[in-house]
């Protein structure tokens, strides 16, 4: 066997050896397709309570139509805490005084109300018992 035939016999292997080598360095970007969605939902889920949406009416109707409310996130799941911490506040251009609080678990979409004269997060349906509340109507 001659030496242009081992080459050619190696070739292929070299090929492989140096494909496996550059994908394994290469490191895949790091995507955060997954987040937006789930903030997105959580957002969404937010921005649909008949309390956001009414007192978003409100606040339009007060302002004349210059302001809104709108919903963020103020701090997401970390190794620490599992939820979507979301604020509720006026908007015109910059944000200003909140209006809710809001927990917001992914896994679950439970969604809890932070009560600032407890200082503590009740659930949704609690906070709507407490204040009479029926979202039906």
């Amino acid at each position: 066997m001659g030496l242009f035939n081992r080459v050619k016999l190696y070739i292929p292997i070299f090929a492989a050896i140096l494909f496996l080598a550059v994908s394994c360095a290469v490191k895949k970007p790091v995507s955060d397709d997954n987040q937006p969605q789930t903030e997105g939902q959580v957002i969404t889920t937010i921005n649909s309570l008949p309390e956001v949406t009414k007192a978003n009416t409100l606040c339009k109707k007060n302002s004349h139509g210059k302001k809104h409310l709108i919903a963020y996130i103020n701090t997401r799941p970390s190794a620490t805490q599992s939820f979507y911490s979301v604020k509720v506040s006026e908007y015109d251009s910059a944000p200003g005084e909140i209006w809710f609080s809001f927990i917001v678990y992914p896994k679950t979409n439970k969604v809890y109300f932070l009560d600032t004269k407890k200082a503590k997060y009740i659930p949704l349906a609690v906070w709507r018992r407490q204040r009479n509340y029926n979202p039906i109507k």
